[in-house]
């Protein structure tokens, strides 16, 4: 185990995750094939795909889920259009760095950060913490120079998780039971990496091999 990497990586303290808020009155439109603008962010489906892109230097994206529903900040996709998972390139590589927020997701995600990204939160305090995340995340190119952080907040998840394991195997590095499904990294060219385990006295271990 390589402790000084274990030292460098993971921290105590992180950034609640953002909140999107919908109007108060306003019903959610469901997204088929068409590609609608959110300001400066966009989502389409490509090929089954769902691609959320940028045209601006900062941007926040906000993924989440709700009955057979994927959000993208106020952009609704119906699950069943998604046939080939999720990729986010938000990275305008400008200088000014974007945030990602996935608060929730039953399809797989990649996030590309194009070296683009500051951060990465993963769960949050909206009851379940990071327990809605029931497909796999993989996180690559953040920042570089070891610049951009992920953060995963299971505070709100209301069973102890008992087999929790941070995994770094040369660059890549998966943390797998904190979470439904397992979350994969580039170790490499990140910054650091924030784990909170779950309030209420929920036990949260984590063995380390490298």
């Amino acid at each position: 185990m390589n402790t000084s990497w274990w030292k460098r990586v993971l921290r105590s303290t992180s950034r609640p995750a953002s909140r999107c808020r919908r109007p108060a009155g306003a019903r959610p439109g469901v997204e088929a094939l068409e590609r609608r603008e959110v300001p400066t962010v966009f989502a389409n489906l490509v090929g089954g795909q769902l691609r959320i892109t940028d045209t601006s230097d900062v941007d926040t994206v906000t993924l989440g889920h709700f009955a057979n529903i994927t959000s993208v900040g106020n952009l609704n996709f119906l699950d069943s259009a998604i046939t080939n998972g999720i990729l986010i390139q938000v990275g305008s590589g400008v200088g000014n760095f974007d945030t990602v927020n996935i608060t929730a997701t039953v399809k797989p995600v990649t996030v590309d950060g194009q070296f683009d990204i500051a951060a990465v939160n993963i769960g949050g305090r909206k009851g379940f913490g990071a327990q809605k995340i029931l497909a796999p995340i993989n996180i690559i190119n953040l920042n570089g120079n070891r610049f951009g952080e992920v953060n995963v907040d299971d505070t709100d998840d209301p069973f102890a998780q008992t087999n929790v394991i941070l995994n770094v195997n040369g660059d890549v590095g998966a943390l797998s039971g904190l979470a439904p499904a397992t979350i994969t990294f580039d170790a490499f060219g990140m910054g650091g990496m924030t784990l909170q385990g779950g309030s209420h006295g929920k036990k949260c271990e984590l063995p380390m091999a490298r």
